[in-house]
């Protein structure tokens, strides 16, 4: 009797699952191949942290030829939002880890000095030759009025961090803890690696960096404040290989919080080139308005020559 049940059961479930499909409906869509999500390779979590480990040291000095290309947001009182665009900059930047760094840019046909900027891991010296003014002060100090010009307040250590994915010092902390996981974004696929900073009774996050698992080449990093804002994003592409080691052809650096972007194309790049210090050397152009970051500003035109000044340094050039 029971197994009369159990077959009665099981053929009235048969006939509800025919109903249901004959009155459901089904459809079928091509997917063209520009949707399909890109082919993925594949490697462990041990490979992966290798490779990190091993391009971390892989070069110390960047000397290059580029194209600045920069943006910011703006925000009106009413709490509107209106992103500037910048024209290209064609310019040099030379980096020495680990805090060494000069960036200069010229405006359209090279004629006249966009920008001039330096940072010896302390201090930053910045020069804007059309508005006649030299800022200087600690790295993370504010510069007044900044709020009409975001990228016054990207700083050159920011792009210092942006230009080099170094894991070593993570790995040697046995506080720094580590996860590993799959993520998607659109078509690309990505292996993931959060350092978080287990010391205290909550966990913190420091830094995320995405693996792109069409070339297993590091194609985003991203460092986080203490109460877990994010601080800084960078999208690396178009990799190719110098010497031997793996570098990007662009480099996009975003600040959230400020509202400021500049992504760094590089045309002509040397890697570990000894490089003379004195392109380092920001002097304080004669005649400019000499601004202390973070305190009043100083004198008249021309007084921070005593504070600030140097002998007259070689511009940063670009790769030979």
């Amino acid at each position: 009797m029971r197994g009369g049940i159990r077959h009665g059961r099981t053929a009235a479930a048969a006939a509800w699952l025919v109903l249901l499909a004959g009155c459901s409906a089904s459809q079928t869509r091509f997917v063209p191949p520009e949707e399909l999500p890109f082919e993925a390779l594949d490697a462990s979590r041990e490979e992966l942290l290798a490779k990190l480990e091993a391009g971390s040291g892989r070069y110390d000095t960047i000397r290059a030829t580029v194209n600045y290309l920069a943006s910011g947001d703006l925000r009106g009182e009413a709490g509107d939002v209106r992103q500037r665009t910048y024209d290209p900059i064609r310019g040099g930047l030379v980096v020495e880890r680990p805090s060494r760094i000069r960036m200069n840019g010229n405006t359209t046909l090279g004629l006249i000095s966009a920008f001039d900027m330096s940072s010896d891991g302390v201090e930053f010296r910045l020069s804007v030759p059309a508005q006649g003014k030299f800022y200087h002060g600690p790295n993370d100090g504010r510069i007044e009025g900044a709020e009409d010009n975001p990228l016054l307040q990207l700083r050159p250590h920011h792009v210092l961090q942006a230009l080099f994915v170094d894991v070593r010092e993570y790995l040697q902390d046995a506080r720094v803890v580590r996860s590993f996981a799959e993520v998607s974004e659109g078509r690309r696929r990505f292996y993931v690696f959060s350092f978080i900073d287990a010391a205290g009774p909550d966990g913190r996050l420091l830094e995320r960096i995405w693996i792109d698992r069409r070339n297993l080449e590091v194609a985003r990093k991203q460092l986080f404040a203490d109460d877990g804002i994010l601080e800084l994003q960078v999208d690396y592409d178009g990799h190719g290989t110098i010497d031997g080691a793996a570098f990007p052809r662009s480099v996009a650096i975003e600040r959230p919080v400020e509202g400021a972007s500049l992504e760094i194309e590089f045309l002509e790049t040397a890697l570990d080139e000894d490089i003379a210090q004195a392109l380092f050397v920001l002097p304080y152009p004669s005649g400019a308005e000499s601004i202390r970051v973070g305190e009043a500003a100083a004198g008249p035109a021309g007084s921070g020559d005593a504070a600030v000044g140097a002998a007259p340094a070689a511009p940063a050039n670009a790769a030979r």
